[in-house]
């Protein structure tokens, strides 16, 4: 762990090409744009699509950017460019990815409930106020 945290091997220009976490790296941004699409095809087809959009704005293509970025920087990182094949690039990419997952989890799980009360005590309230008059036509 401190090896990790040392800013001489997170800088590293040339980290080397064999690395140990390939594949689950891979499997992670896989998941990342599988989680995006999904999210995309259940917001379409909610009930509560207003507010899904409004919680979760753009949240597909951000998923999807994300886990673009980081199929380049592993390529980079198969390649072994210097400088784009840094370790902090990869290590900034799985971070955003599990930032933007638990973003959306904390959504969906605690904000998400309290918006459909307030969307249904709303149209309860909005039912017992009083209209205003209806235009009728005048008889001669």
């Amino acid at each position: 762990m401190p090896k990790l945290l040392s800013l001489s091997y997170l800088f590293d220009a040339t980290p080397g090409q064999e690395f140990r976490y390939f594949w689950l790296c891979f499997i992670f941004f896989l998941l990342l744009m599988a989680i995006g699409q999904y999210l995309r095809i259940m917001i379409k087809g909610s009930t509560h699509k207003k507010i899904l959009k409004r919680l979760l704005p753009n949240v597909t293509t951000h998923l999807t950017w994300i886990a673009l970025f980081g199929f380049i920087f592993l390529f980079f990182r198969y390649e072994d460019m210097p400088y784009l094949a840094m370790r902090i690039w990869l290590i900034a990419m799985i971070l955003l990815g599990f930032y933007k997952l638990g973003k959306i989890g904390y959504i969906y799980t605690k904000i998400l409930p309290q918006e459909i009360d307030k969307q249904y005590e709303s149209v309860d309230k909005k039912k017992y106020l009083p209209t205003g008059k209806k235009n009728k036509k005048k008889r001669r």
